[in-house]
């Protein structure tokens, strides 16, 4: 350390002030004594030092992975951000090598509009919202950067929600793909891959939150779930449909089915295929689950809200609440 990052403390009242100058910029604390400023001045010194290092080597793949550890460990939501980064990895390696101090809003713009030509405007501004993030990450956290380069690039047009309902023969042909039955075991990964579109359908469960349930989340009369995608835990109320289905399946001792993620959604998109299905998203059970629930069982929003846990009301009256003319129409005879 040169003479000129020694520090200077002087007393201020009943306090003491610290100030010091490293690599031209000048930094300062005030603490109830000599010792604490020394120790604040020492940690000062080593969080610079790993931020010098950290700004040296580290390219955007890194931060990202950085921001897995860090912060999507502790959210539901890890399973899309997951996706996400693969498909990063594996289709714009020029992008995610980049240092992230060099990458600038031309490179993500000509990243968005590669996208643009691939995929729908929708899925391009959830990726769009995670890099987002992760750059708040680097400034916040790492403070490798002071300017979230993603603010400078426009943003597509917003799709309007989705309003797809599940038909009862969509139902009855992904069951019978599936070849599960309620009363028997599903005990191939195709077959739970039903029972959990099924489960989804009588509860309006996430596929994450079905895929992570536990035996001791697993109650008489309903389920408990810890960690929803909002970070906040909820009980789903189970109906006769449900607690049937639960019957058929020996939980293991960390959740109730070995089948892992990717083989689910390769499942998924198999099925697709074969039967021929269009644009059929397993997240429509949701929606599907809560038209049938406010048209069947007449459930007051508020009530529902905090089965389905969405914190915002108006995200499920509009969003996932998605009533056919002909149910309307039913309101009125």
């Amino acid at each position: 350390m040169s003479l000129k990052n020694i520090p200077k403390i002087h007393k201020v009242g009943n306090k003491y002030r610290i100030q010091t100058m490293i690599n031209g910029k000048r930094y300062s604390a005030t603490r109830a004594t000599q010792e604490e400023c020394i120790n604040w001045f020492n940690l000062l010194c080593n969080d610079l030092a790993v931020n010098q290092k950290e700004e040296a080597i580290l390219c955007l793949l890194e931060v990202i992975e950085l921001y897995r550890k860090r912060v999507l460990s502790r959210l539901k939501s890890g399973d899309r951000a997951t996706s996400i980064i693969s498909l990063l990895v594996k289709e714009h390696p020029d992008l995610v090598t980049t240092p992230i101090t060099d990458i600038t809003p031309k490179h993500l713009t000509a990243w968005k509009d590669r996208r643009l030509l691939q995929v729908s405007e929708g899925t391009v501004l959830l990726e769009m919202s995670f890099l987002r993030c992760v750059f708040e990450f680097a400034i916040n956290e790492l403070y490798l950067l002071e300017v979230n380069p993603m603010s400078r690039v426009k943003r597509p047009s917003k799709p309007p929600p989705r309003d797809r309902r599940i038909t009862p023969e969509e139902e009855a042909k992904v069951l019978q793909w599936t070849r599960y039955k309620v009363g028997e075991p599903p005990d191939t990964c195709r077959k739970q891959v039903g029972w959990c579109f099924l489960f989804a359908l009588q509860t309006a469960m996430r596929r994450g939150e079905i895929l992570a349930l536990t035996a001791e989340h697993i109650h008489t009369n309903h389920v408990h779930i810890p960690h929803s995608k909002n970070g906040l835990s909820r009980d789903v109320v189970l109906n006769s449909a449900a607690k049937e289905m639960l019957k058929d399946i020996k939980p293991l001792k960390d959740r109730l089915f070995p089948i892992r993620l990717d083989n689910f959604n390769l499942i998924w998109r198999r099925m697709q295929q074969q039967l021929w299905i269009k644009d059929l998203h397993f997240h429509d059970t949701r929606h599907e689950a809560i038209s049938r629930m406010v048209r069947d069982l007449n459930i007051p929003v508020e009530k529902l809200a905090k089965i389905t846990g969405h914190k915002d009301i108006k995200t499920l009256i509009n969003v996932y609440y998605n009533p056919t003319v002909d149910e309307l129409i039913q309101y009125f005879s």
